[in-house]
């Protein structure tokens, strides 16, 4: 059974480094922050 995916609407990661987390899904998924939430960063 293959799965099909249409969007994504919100993922929560636990991190022990938020600045390294950030920097790691920006480069290898090409994500970037649109806004923080509770301890967020002000971006790269």
């Amino acid at each position: 059974m293959a799965v099909q995916v249409y969007g994504s609407n919100h993922v929560a990661i636990e991190v022990d480094d938020a600045q390294k987390a950030m920097e790691f899904y920006a480069d290898v998924f090409n994500l970037e922050m649109l806004r923080g939430g509770e301890g967020h960063l002000d971006g790269p």
